[in-house]
């Protein structure tokens, strides 16, 4: 007896090309350098004035337009100092840097490297503690320019590390000594928690 053998194929759903969600940018916390676990102490050089300080961390999301799935928007970076402590001028944080933004790509790209650079200087910022905010987001409000709040909130991530700068104590000739304050730190000592700033002060800068 001959067995016949019969052909198959199987039959399997359409496959999906739409183009992928868009994702808000979400900043990775342990990849964070320095560590948002501890104080970031700024000492000052001999003779005065503070090294620029860059923090930084990766970040990953999905940057097809939410607006127009054709395009892929870039990832806009800053940098916010005491981030819900209005400055004179009305923004809600002391200083803002913007950082270089991440060209737009996909989760699958994997993470980039967000990075913005601090040098204090303290005829602007005091001595003792302040927190330094990295935002991530694909849209800044344009309320005026060199303003670093992210527009929409479902939108963006932050990360904040402590810092506190620090004063020279030595005498001439003597061996450096520095002096750092922590009575206005969130926590004494070189431990403290990092986390995320929120967004209420940002976004809303009349609320607390």
């Amino acid at each position: 007896m001959l067995a016949l053998g019969l052909s198959s194929c199987l039959v399997t759903a359409s496959p999906d090309f739409s183009p992928p969600k868009c994702t808000r940018p979400q900043i990775l916390d342990h990849t964070a350098i320095p560590n948002p676990a501890k104080l970031v102490q700024f000492l000052p050089a001999v003779g005065g004035g503070y090294s620029r300080t860059y923090f930084s961390a990766d970040v990953v999301s999905e940057d097809t337009s939410c607006e127009d799935p054709s395009r892929k928007d870039d990832v806009l970076v800053a940098l916010l100092i005491d981030l819900g402590q209005p400055n004179p001028g009305g923004k809600p944080y002391l200083h803002g840097f913007e950082g270089t933004p991440l060209p737009g790509a996909s989760l699958a790209d994997g993470p980039r490297r967000a990075s913005v650079g601090w040098t204090p200087e303290l005829s602007t910022t005091a001595l003792g503690c302040h927190t330094a905010t990295l935002v991530a987001t694909h849209e800044l409000t344009k309320v005026e320019e060199y303003f670093y709040c992210p527009k929409d909130p479902n939108d963006m991530s932050m990360l904040t590390w402590f810092v506190t700068l620090c004063s020279q104590t030595s005498e001439p000739g003597a061996p450096t000594q520095w002096e750092c304050e922590y009575d206005n730190c969130p926590t004494a000592g070189e431990q403290v928690a990092g986390g995320d700033a929120g967004t209420v002060s940002c976004l809303s800068p009349s609320k607390p």
